[in-house]
């Protein structure tokens, strides 16, 4: 059985805050807005391969959703650091309220081991998260890791967000081996 590793969290002032997702990759990419009190509107989304800024942030450097799995960074997978490759989105946001809580889920195709950078979820096929939305407008950065080398072939992640059941944000990725 095919052991895939990858995790997808957000960094904060140097400081992650995990929220796992395993790995895959992806084609569509759909931003809508929620209609209602509780507005959410979602611009500017990329999604591709990350790497950290100097403020702490981080950017998609080249953009895409269909990537083979090569080391472009290092991350700490179970206290440990480990050759990975960095992946994820980045959106700007406008929303109603000073705080708005997406309720997000991320699926994978076949099971995969989450991690944080702490630890080993386990092996799983999806998992929901929440993603807070601080203030009434700003910048976010999801990045997500896969562990190098890749091993097994495809996996398809889904990366899914509503606010009162209405899909906000909706991303998905197709990672595989290099060789």
């Amino acid at each position: 059985m095919p052991r895939h590793i990858a995790g997808l969290g957000r960094h904060a002032a140097g400081v992650r805050r995990a929220v796992t997702c395993a790995l895959a990759a992806a084609v569509g990419l759909i931003s809508c807005s929620s209609a209602g009190r509780n507005a959410v509107q979602i611009t500017n989304l990329k999604q591709g391969l990350m790497r950290p800024i100097e403020n702490g942030g981080w950017e998609v450097y080249r953009e895409g959703s269909r990537f083979d799995v090569v080391e472009n960074g290092r991350c700490i997978v179970d206290s440990i650091p480990t050759p990975c490759m960095w992946f994820g989105i980045v959106f700007d946001y406008a929303v109603s309220s000073s705080k708005t809580t997406l309720k997000c889920t991320w699926t994978s195709s076949e099971p995969v081991i989450s991690v944080t950078p702490t630890q080993v979820l386990g092996r799983v096929t999806a998992q929901n998260v929440d993603l807070v939305l601080e203030g009434r407008s700003g910048h976010e950065a999801r990045p997500g890791y896969a562990g190098v080398p890749w091993q097994g072939g495809a996996s398809h992640l889904k990366y899914q967000c509503q606010q009162q059941g209405a899909v906000v944000l909706s991303v998905e990725f197709e990672l595989a081996g290099s060789g």
